[in-house]
């Protein structure tokens, strides 16, 4: 189960929570599809 994304005030309140928490933990993995970046 993934976590909730809090509401931000601001860019810095963001900015401040991603710099101290890992993003994996808010990703739906069972939702995730794979994708290919080609060169052409």
């Amino acid at each position: 189960m993934k976590k909730q994304i809090p509401e931000f005030k601001n860019e810095d309140e963001k900015k401040e929570f991603w710099a101290t928490h890992d993003s994996t933990e808010f990703i739906a993995w069972q939702k995730a599809e794979r994708v290919n970046f080609s060169k052409s």
